[in-house]
């Protein structure tokens, strides 16, 4: 019975030592966002549409390599909504100032908080796939973020994880809308419009 025992703790302990090294980010990914319209200025009640599609094949932006990556079991984004204050900053939490219309990918969770909504992807046919608008229900100017997906596994193998970064690319994200843009062509997950 004590051999039994210790086995049994010796297996246990190998299984815990097996995933200490589970941490270790394998690839960095990117995945484009689209938006349309791509006009500056909405009016209320319009939509506004965020599509992404990319393979579950992707290219390791680290690496150049080619790596499948597909049933990704937790691949999320926080998608952030601030509205530009008097003080000419994006310090008010706008969530709550929008309709959401999820036709891929899932609100995961309305969180209890008023400036962000957590989005999961769907995996479609070798595909990720988000397709969400966006729906104002007042006036103003807007910073829409998406994060970046980090520590991202897949089914049956939590040890290998990657991360995704979420970017426009090749649209005007209106940058000029910022007060504190300073010129220059930025790449990042935020995208800017008024609401008139």
């Amino acid at each position: 019975m004590c051999l039994l025992s210790i086995a049994c703790f010796a297996s246990y302990g190998f299984q815990c030592n097996k995933s200490l090294g589970c941490s270790e980010t394998l690839h960095n990914f990117e995945l484009p966002i689209n938006v349309a319209p791509k006009e500056e200025t909405l009016s209320t009640g319009d939509t506004l549409w965020f599509d992404i599609s990319a393979s579950s094949t992707l290219v390791d932006i680290s690496t150049g390599r080619i790596v499948d990556w597909s049933n990704a079991s937790n691949l999320t984004s926080l998608m952030y909504f601030h509205k530009l204050s008097n003080a000419n900053e994006f310090s008010i939490d706008a969530a709550v100032k929008f309709d959401l219309l999820p036709k891929k990918g899932t609100v995961v969770a309305y969180m209890n908080s008023s400036d962000a909504r957590e989005i999961k992807f769907d995996e479609v046919d070798g595909r990720y796939k988000l397709l969400i608008g966006i729906v104002p229900k007042e006036k103003g100017t807007f910073r829409i973020a998406f994060s970046n997906a980090a520590n991202v596994y897949r089914n049956g193998d939590q040890c290998s994880k990657s991360n995704f970064v979420l970017n426009f690319r090749n649209i005007n994200q209106h940058y000029h809308l910022s007060p504190t843009y300073q010129g220059g062509n930025l790449v990042g997950g935020d995208y800017y419009f008024k609401v008139n």
